[in-house]
């Protein structure tokens, strides 16, 4: 069999390196490709080939990919970070590419990296997304949920920059017009409800704590079929999670499918990831990132494998029902993740800081 080519953005994140992680232990024949900014990226010495390009931001970026795909024969490109996923969308969208992108369409990405456009998205169908506003109309949250409320930065992810607000006076001595608000969702198995949250609650010696969410991967295929889903409850460290406990739940699943069809209506593709509370209102979504997520390594050793999946589906043109069975979850498994290392020579460092490409033999 021909081997196929795939390359990978932002080798070094948190969201390629199981990419890449999934796509090295999978049966197929493939040779990966690395790309990032930065020569000290621990993506670049996992693949077969490793490529530095400019930011997405940058002129020339669009420029060099196309050139290291038509160079190498790329099949299929996977996006690595949130910041490419526009950049990407847009290209895949003209056709510019000779190689297929694993990306949703550029209406798809505009809503869900903003939260409030997600909000605004899902109101008008009646479908659970966490109410969501500007600083322009934070009254309006506080007057109709009350406080505490949440503060997050547009977009944002892994909980950087999230403040918990109990009052007025929170907001006399920052700056948030890069800012939105939701209302702070309480989970309904350790608080009941918000009339009984504290301070302490929220943070402990000024950082904040972090609480367990209900994590929902979904996956589209190319055609836009809904071809997969794996909940899982997530315990968090660092905005990370730690302990991933897979479980099923058709009412949850019934919720998050039918907030995935709006979005395939409108061009979801791949994967999509839905972050919620189960309330005692019922299951919120407070957001949503259609991309692989940092433990997609995790869901591919137990069973769900949805980089295998793209692949199988954008390369080698899988019917549905074949795709279904690569995307088959072992609820028996729980995981306890944990940081790894990845050791390589000064030379390659040197080789690839000074020469901008480096091939890992």
């Amino acid at each position: 069999m021909e081997r196929k080519r795939i390359l990978i953005t932002a080798a070094g994140s948190e969201i390629a390196n199981p990419v890449i992680k999934a796509l090295k232990m999978s049966d197929l024949h493939l040779d990966l490709i690395g790309v990032d900014i930065e020569p000290f990226s621990s993506g670049l010495f996992k693949t077969n080939k490793s490529y530095l390009v400019p930011r997405a931001s940058s002129r020339n970026y669009v420029e060099l990919l196309k050139r290291i795909c038509k160079d190498n024969k790329v099949n299929l490109i996977i996006p690595g970070s949130d910041v490419e996923l526009s950049v990407l969308s847009q290209i895949n969208e003209s056709g510019l590419f000779n190689s297929k992108i694993v990306v949703s369409s550029p209406e798809v990405i505009s809503i869900t990296r903003d939260k409030k456009n997600t909000y605004e998205f899902f109101k008008q169908f009646n479908l659970p997304f966490v109410m969501t506003t500007s600083y322009d109309n934070v009254n309006e949250l506080i007057k109709s949920c009350g406080f505490p409320i949440i503060a997050k930065p547009k977009s944002g992810s892994a909980s950087c920059g999230v403040h918990v607000l109990f009052n007025y006076d929170e907001f006399k001595n920052s700056d948030w017009d890069n800012y939105v608000f939701q209302d702070f969702l309480v989970d309904k198995n350790k608080y009941g409800n918000k009339k009984n949250i504290t301070i302490s609650d929220c943070y402990d010696g000024g950082k904040l704590i972090q609480e367990k969410e209900i994590s929902v991967q979904v996956n589209v295929s190319s055609t836009g079929e809904l071809i997969g889903t794996f909940i899982s409850e997530n315990t968090l460290k660092a905005g990370m999670p730690v302990k991933i406990y897979p479980f099923k739940d058709k009412a949850i699943e019934k919720v998050i499918k039918s907030m995935a069809n709006k979005l395939i209506d409108i061009g979801l593709r791949g994967p999509c990831n839905f972050q919620c509370k189960l309330t005692c209102n019922g299951l919120y979504v407070f957001e949503i990132n259609p991309r692989f997520t940092g433990i997609t390594g995790v869901r591919h050793v137990v069973g769900y494998k949805e980089c295998v999946a793209a692949v199988c589906d954008y390369v080698f043109d899988y019917s549905k029902l074949q795709l279904e069975k690569i995307l088959q979850t072992d609820y028996n498994k729980v995981i306890s993740r944990f940081y790894d290392e990845v050791i390589f020579d000064k030379s390659q460092l040197i080789e690839l800081e000074h020469k901008k490409v480096l091939v890992n033999e």
